[in-house]
């Protein structure tokens, strides 16, 4: 995933979940819950009911609906 993929994504404005390589399913109840930092190896902070997800962009598989 890139950065602008990431973007594109959250300009939609709809909740959706990333999959992550383990599998791992982190839901985005809103996009300004989601905050990206540039780069390519860059992270995405998601705030969820139980704190913060910090996911490796590497890691991350395209978002689903939710």
């Amino acid at each position: 995933m890139t950065t602008e993929a990431i973007r594109e994504v959250m300009r939609q404005a709809v909740p959706f979940q990333w999959t992550t390589a383990d599998g791992s399913v982190c839901s985005v109840k809103h996009p300004d819950f989601v905050s990206v930092s540039e780069g390519e190896d860059g992270v995405v902070v998601v705030h969820t009911e139980a704190g913060l997800a910090i996911l490796a962009l590497p890691t991350l598989t395209a978002p689903s609906p939710r």
